[in-house]
């Protein structure tokens, strides 16, 4: 015997709201999550693990053509990572990132002896930039301001 056609219209309603309130649960679980690990911070992470402040600098030079075909123009970030002393801090991975929403890495460098650290990157178009140290056991984490190639 067929089922009526109202009594299937009415399972497929419940199967749609079913979905959807099992769609937003996942979805502020994950939102959970991730404001949870986050520490309830917005914006790119910059981990504050250490008891040492840091400040991250950047800066960018067009280099001219890039001739390895990864881009249109290749350039050379720089910058240093030192302590709120003014002191280096040698040694420590600097993340290069991509001003974008959300924005996303495009190279990392590990500062030197003297807390500098320089780059190369070829790009498509002039956009804008920053640097991210995450921090560490011993240091806090830090950005820079954003710079434009």
């Amino acid at each position: 015997m067929p089922v009526p056609l109202c009594i299937q219209i009415q399972v497929i309603r419940m199967n749609q709201k079913s979905l959807i309130i099992t769609a937003v649960a996942i979805v502020a679980i994950g939102v959970g999550i991730g404001l949870w690990l986050s520490g309830g911070q917005s914006g790119p992470l910059v981990g504050t693990i250490g008891s040492t402040p840091t400040s991250v600098t950047l800066s960018v030079t067009v280099l001219g053509v890039d001739e390895t075909g990864v881009g249109d123009r290749l350039l050379q970030f720089s910058g240093t990572l030192k302590d709120s002393g003014g002191t280096p801090v040698p040694g420590r991975t600097v993340t290069i990132m991509y001003v974008a929403n959300p924005p996303y890495s495009v190279k990392t460098a590990t500062t030197g002896s003297n807390g500098a650290f320089s780059v190369q990157y070829g790009e498509y178009r002039p956009a804008s930039y920053f640097a991210v140290f995450a921090g560490d056991t011993q240091y806090q984490g830090s950005q820079s301001g954003v710079i434009y190639s």
